[in-house]
């Protein structure tokens, strides 16, 4: 499977995140791997906000390229 440039990769996670949970960012190790994925929490996210980021994080569908 071709995956989506790293760039729209990570504006389309970003913006499934943030719908959920303020946060400064996300970081893409493998993008194949989003056990190598890390959020960027912001200072304001409360833990209920955290946990729904976490969820989104495991729900988000890798774009195919």
């Amino acid at each position: 499977m071709e995956l989506a440039p790293l760039h729209d990769l990570s504006q389309t996670a970003h913006a499934a995140i943030s719908a959920v949970c303020p946060i400064d960012g996300v970081a893409i190790g493998d993008p194949a791997d989003k056990s190598t994925w890390r959020i960027d929490f912001s200072g304001e996210a409360t833990m209920e906000q955290r946990e729904a980021a976490d969820l989104a994080l495991i729900d988000f569908s890798i774009p195919p390229g």
